[in-house]
């Protein structure tokens, strides 16, 4: 199988129409879009009944505006590039091998490869990635699962990629669906049936005996020993949004998904290791990344995630971090052009730094303004496709 490890480039003559175009209009400002799910809750309100000065000040000199409940799609991220709900369709296995740099044949199905634990025959999701001497050790032993037509690609912690260098149907079942249970009910079904479980079978016979997972076994810990493939499809031929819009954007994520799509249609994902992931998330070296962009667009689900775990107080944490250390340093720059949103399947907000072109409705960014009538409601796609127009 090819694969190429480089992320898509811009031509020469996209580059030059971009610099041309900066350098041709007269209030060209640098747009920031900041993506953050779930900070309001109709149930359990209390992120933003704190001290938050950018946002604040954002809210109190921006325009403020309503969220419609966000679109069920099967490719969320999509919407948060500013495209209409179902224009960009696509299985989780194309987004994680696209993000691991992987540019394998058309006709190929594409699987996110999630390292699980077997114990006493049942499947478990570990609780923390191997460190890097076990992913080292496991990732050796693990490529001797190759085939003339199964590819396994290196991801990263617990998520990986294969490749099946054919197209047929499939019936998998995801990591979170057959935790706890045999996973003899659960096994793959379809034309490359005979192939996938034997990858699962060999993979438990493999890694059990690596030594990293006896001293594991020997201090009561699971072991990492199974290899689940799922979320399986074909790459889609998406449109170039780079070469539609007239300029890259960089787009700024801890999510393998994300940074999948973007590479796909065209645009430069930053690298995450740097950035953090989680609560890591270093917010000081994202902004530097988009310092260095025209355009960027960030999302930032780690509230989302922490509020899913019963994690309330880490959350409200969270949000005076990524208030002081991104949105406020932002909200000052007066070359910035800053829209925040925060959609939900629910309720959701946005507000952005007004110029001449927009009308300003002033609102705090909090749950009182759910209910505020004077607030129009746009869609999240809306919202974000605007976001990234330069100013006029």
């Amino acid at each position: 199988m090819r694969q190429l490890g480089a992320d898509v480039t811009f031509s020469v003559g996209l580059a030059q129409g971009l610099r041309d175009r900066v350098k041709g209009h007269t209030h060209f400002m640098r747009r920031m879009v900041v993506i953050v799910p779930e900070l309001l809750r109709e149930a359990e309100p209390g992120l933003l009944d704190q001290e938050l000065p950018g946002l604040q000040q954002l809210a109190a000199t921006g325009s403020v505006c309503r969220i419609a409940p966000l679109a069920q799609t099967e490719t969320p991220e999509s919407l948060y590039l500013g495209c209409r709900p179902g224009a960009i369709e696509i299985a989780d296995g194309p987004l994680v091998v696209s993000a691991l740099g992987a540019d394998p044949p058309d006709r190929s199905m594409q699987f996110h490869l999630s390292l699980m634990s077997l114990s006493d025959g049942l499947a478990m999701q570990p609780p923390a990635p191997p460190n890097s001497n076990e992913e080292r050790e496991l990732w050796t032993a693990a490529k001797r699962l190759d085939t003339r037509s199964l590819t396994l690609l290196l991801g990263e912690g617990l998520d990986h990629g294969l490749v099946w260098e054919n197209v047929g149907d499939m019936l998998t079942t995801t990591p979170k669906a057959i935790e706890g249970q045999p996973i003899r009910a659960h096994l793959p079904e379809g034309d490359a049936e005979p192939l996938i479980r034997r990858l699962i079978d060999d993979s438990v016979n493999l890694l059990s005996e690596l030594e990293f997972n006896q001293r594991r076994l020997d201090n009561d810990q699971l072991p990492l020993n199974l290899l689940w493939p799922w979320g399986q499809g074909v790459r889609p031929r998406l449109p170039n949004l780079a070469l539609a819009r007239g300029e890259p954007a960089l787009v700024i994520s801890d999510s393998m998904r994300m940074h999948g799509l973007a590479r796909l249609v065209g645009y430069r994902h930053a690298d995450r290791k740097p950035l953090g992931k989680g609560i890591h998330m270093r917010f000081k070296t994202i902004a530097e990344e988009q310092s260095k962009a025209p355009l960027s667009i960030t999302l930032v689900s780690t509230v989302a995630d922490l509020i899913a775990n019963g994690l309330r107080e880490e959350a409200k944490w969270f949000v005076r971090e990524l208030d002081r250390e991104l949105l406020t340093p932002a909200t000052g720059q007066e070359d910035v052009r800053l829209t925040i949103l925060s959609p939900s399947a629910t309720v959701g907000l946005a507000v952005t730094q007004s110029n001449q072109n927009t009308e300003v409705v002033r609102a705090p960014f909090d749950e009182r303004a759910i209910d505020d009538a004077r607030l129009a409601q746009r869609t999240v796609w809306e919202l974000i496709a605007a976001g990234i127009e330069p100013s006029g």
